[in-house]
């Protein structure tokens, strides 16, 4: 009788190596691709994405404006309007004192050379030595310093009007995307293949569109109070024109972590400059970082929740990239693009565990279940 021979094992067959150093060489050119185009068409892509985080940020309004029967088209013409205006005051209230400001440059930073001229000399000297031109002169870092300011508000003044076409872009973008909110919607609803992936899709839109909603516009008001509790501190303590540091407080707190510290370096400046007694500007600026403090470890996570907080090194690296990608802009909508990616992946994850925990209990019953790709 013959012996019966055992079966050969299967070993599984290694995988080319060379494929997958293609598809990552190519996904890699993409994503440069995809930089570079973003870099270029910058005047377009950072209204749009203002445009969208505004839209998302008053749809509660917009939607409470439905309850009241106001028209859509009238309710988000109001909308816009009334956001446009309020910036349009804020910036013709402050353009006096900017410009007060910006006149007072050269003289600020050589009030500010006599205070810190040895430390500043001799740190440029230990590092690399006195700077000279081509005739021999020494540079002074000082001249160099004002001159850049110089050309950075020329350079304002000459994108004045691209900054008007981007703003009413921007405002046009946003209240179509208020009144045709219900048709964008369907739109992205359709993109599901099945009926229960469109529903699945509508949950998770109005899961992440109530949750950023609600982050943007509790930020923005926890930022607007800073502002005005920033303008009264520094009112209180003598500092001029404090309507102004409050308005550009609350804005680089849209910045988290760096904001604050760039702010902090600004009040210090200034008030090193106008007050007699350099620890009148040293109170200003502990006195700020005070009222950050408060605001960013108790006020904040009391109102918006600790759940929808991101980590530092995330928000760090997202500040670092949008500066890098689009300037001060890109900065300031690093966070809130950080808070919607991270909602949608959030979103995504919990449905494909809804999905696993279903084909887990289908499994079990002995019910045949088919697998589905996970939503996106």
């Amino acid at each position: 009788m013959p012996r019966a021979v055992p079966p050969a094992t299967k070993h599984p067959v290694p995988q080319p190596v060379f494929p997958r150093i293609a598809t990552l060489s190519l996904v890699a050119m993409a994503a440069l691709m995809i930089l570079a185009a973003l870099q270029e068409m910058r005047t377009f892509a950072i209204p749009t994405v203002l445009a969208l985080l505004a839209a998302v940020a008053l749809e509660p309004v917009a939607r409470h404006a439905d309850r009241l029967n106001i028209p859509r088209g009238l309710s988000s013409a109001l909308i816009v309007a009334s956001c446009i205006g309020g910036v349009l005051a804020l910036i013709y209230y402050v353009l006096p004192s900017a410009e007060e400001w910006n006149r007072r440059v050269p003289d600020i930073l050589r009030q500010f050379d006599d205070l810190l001229r040895n430390l500043l000399s001799g740190l440029t000297d230990a590092v690399q030595g006195p700077q000279v031109d081509s005739d021999g002169e020494e540079i002074d870092p000082m001249d160099q310093l004002t001159e850049a300011g110089s050309s950075i508000l020329a350079g304002l003044a000459i994108t004045v009007p691209v900054f008007a076409g981007a703003t009413l872009y921007a405002a046009g973008l946003t209240f179509f995307l208020l009144r045709e909110r219900a048709m964008v919607s369907r739109w992205l609803m359709s993109l599901g293949t099945n009926s229960r992936r469109q529903r699945e899709l509508g949950r998770a839109l109005r899961d992440i569109q109530s949750r950023v909603s609600f982050y943007l516009l509790a930020i923005t008001l926890i930022n607007t109070a800073l502002g005005s509790c920033a303008a009264l501190l520094f009112w209180s303590l003598g500092l001029p024109n404090p309507f102004l540091w409050g308005l550009l407080t609350g804005v680089l707190n849209f910045m988290p972590y760096i904001g604050p510290a760039i702010m902090a370096f600004i009040i210090l400046g200034v008030g090193l400059v106008t007050f007699d007694e350099p620890a009148s500007a040293f109170i200003t600026v502990g006195a700020l970082v005070t009222l950050n403090t408060i605001e960013g470890q108790f006020v904040t996570p009391m109102l918006v929740g600790r759940q929808m907080r991101q980590s530092a090194l995330a928000i760090f690296l997202a500040i670092t990239f949008g500066a890098w990608l689009w300037g001060a802009a890109g900065a300031i909508l690093a966070t809130p693009v950080l808070l919607v990616a991270s909602a949608f992946i959030r979103r995504r994850r919990k449905a494909d565990a809804s999905a696993a925990r279903r084909g887990d209990r289908g499994g079990r019953q002995g019910t045949p279940t088919k697998a589905h790709p996970p939503v996106v």
